[in-house]
C-alpha cells in the first residue's frame, strides 16, 4: 500500500467501524455499566464514584477494527494524588489537577500511531436542585494550563506547561441522580459559566444544546504539523514530503483527524463514543509523554501497587516510535 492508498483505505475502515454495530453495543454495554455504578453509588462520596468509573474502563478498555485497534485507560489522580500549584490573580493557588487522565490510544498495523490524553474533573450534581459547584480556581487551571509544579501525589516536585491547542485537553464530567452525565471542555464551561461558580444541570444542558459539538479547531498549524509528523513519517515518506509543504492542508488524512475534537456530549453514550473515537482530549508530543512518564513513575511509588503494565507499555512504545520517526526526519532532511 504506497502514497494515498493507505488513508483512503484508513479512513473508510474507521467510519465503517464507528458506525457499525459491534462499535455500538460495546458502548452501550459500557454506558449502562458506569450508569448503574452511578446510579446506585450516588449517595456515596463522589470520590468513590469516580473509582467505580474508572474500574468500569479497566474492565472493558478496548476495541478492535479492521486494520487497526482503539484502547481506552483510566487512571484515578483525584485528591492528595494530584496536588499542585499554579499562579492565579497575582497569587499562588494549589488545587488537585483532577479526577482522572484519560489515555486513548490508536494502533495501524500493530504501531502506535495517534495518541490522545485528556484530564478530567468529575462533579457531581446536588440530588435535591441538580446545581452543581465549580471551582473557580480548578476551572482556570485546566482551561488555562498556566505552569504547574507538583506538590503532592503522583506529581510531586514536577513542573510542567500545557498548550492545550485543542482547547480539549481539560475536561469535566458531570453527572446526575439518574445515572447520566455530560462533559464539556473546561475552555467552554469557563465561557459558559462566565464569573458564576455555580450552575444548573438543566441549564448547562441548555447552554451546550446549540452549539456545534466541533466548536474549537486547533488554531495552530505548525502545532498540527509537530502533532502528525510521527504519524507521517512512520506511515508515508512521499506524504512527508507534501505535509513539509503548504499543500499538506489539503490532504485526507489532515483534513480528517482534525476534526476530531468534540468539545461536550450531553449523554453518556455521547461521551463514550467520542472518547473512543479519538474526539476527547489532546495530541500526546513531548510534554504530554513526560507528564505521562511522571504519572507512571510516581504510580509504582505512590500508590505501592503492581507495575501498571499498560502505561509503562504505551510509554515505551511511544518513545521508541518518536525515536524512530526522528531517524527518518534526519535521514530525509539532513
Amino acid at each position: 500500500m504506497r502514497n494515498w492508498e493507505w488513508q483512503n483505505y484508513f479512513v473508510e475502515n474507521f467510519f465503517s467501524w464507528i458506525n457499525s454495530v459491534e462499535f455500538s453495543e460495546f458502548i452501550t454495554r459500557l454506558a449502562d455499566d458506569i450508569r448503574i455504578k452511578i446510579a446506585s453509588n450516588y449517595n456515596k462520596d463522589e470520590p468513590d464514584i469516580v473509582k467505580e468509573i474508572t474500574a468500569s474502563f479497566k474492565e472493558k478498555s478496548l476495541m478492535r477494527g479492521k486494520f487497526f485497534r482503539v484502547k481506552t485507560s483510566a487512571e484515578f489522580i483525584h485528591g492528595s494524588k494530584s496536588q499542585v500549584i499554579f499562579p492565579f490573580d497575582k497569587n499562588e493557588l494549589q488545587r488537585e489537577l483532577g479526577d482522572i487522565v484519560f489515555i486513548t490510544v490508536l494502533r495501524i498495523n500493530r504501531n502506535f500511531t495517534l495518541r490522545k490524553l485528556s484530564i478530567i474533573q468529575v462533579k457531581k450534581a446536588n440530588k435535591t436542585n441538580w446545581r452543581i459547584d465549580i471551582d473557580q480556581g480548578q476551572l482556570y487551571l485546566l482551561s488555562t494550563f498556566p505552569k504547574f509544579k507538583g506538590v503532592s501525589g503522583f506529581f510531586k516536585d514536577g513542573e510542567f506547561k500545557f498548550f492545550n491547542y485543542s482547547n480539549n485537553l481539560g475536561g469535566y464530567v458531570i453527572f446526575n441522580g439518574t445515572g447520566d452525565l455530560m462533559h464539556t471542555s473546561a475552555i467552554l464551561l469557563r465561557k459558559i459559566l462566565c464569573s458564576s461558580k455555580s450552575i444548573s444541570y438543566q441549564k448547562l444542558y441548555g447552554n451546550l444544546l446549540p452549539l456545534p459539538k466541533n466548536l474549537y479547531c486547533y488554531s495552530c498549524r505548525s502545532e498540527i504539523i509537530r502533532a502528525f509528523e510521527p504519524l507521517i513519517c512512520e506511515y508515508d515518506k512521499d506524504l512527508f514530503q507534501l505535509f513539509m509543504t503548504n499543500n499538506f492542508d489539503s490532504s485526507y488524512i489532515y483534513t480528517f483527524f482534525k476534526n476530531l475534537n468534540d468539545v461536550y456530549s450531553l449523554y453518556i453514550y455521547d461521551f463514550l463514543r467520542s472518547l473512543f473515537k479519538l474526539s476527547i482530549g489532546e495530541i500526546v508530543k513531548k510534554e504530554e509523554l513526560r507528564f505521562l512518564q511522571y504519572l507512571y513513575k510516581r504510580m509504582k511509588v505512590y500508590s505501592k501497587s503492581p507495575k501498571n503494565k499498560g502505561l509503562q507499555l504505551f510509554i515505551q512504545d511511544t518513545q521508541e516510535f518518536f525515536f524512530r520517526c526522528r531517524k527518518i526526519v534526519r535521514a530525509t532532511y539532513p
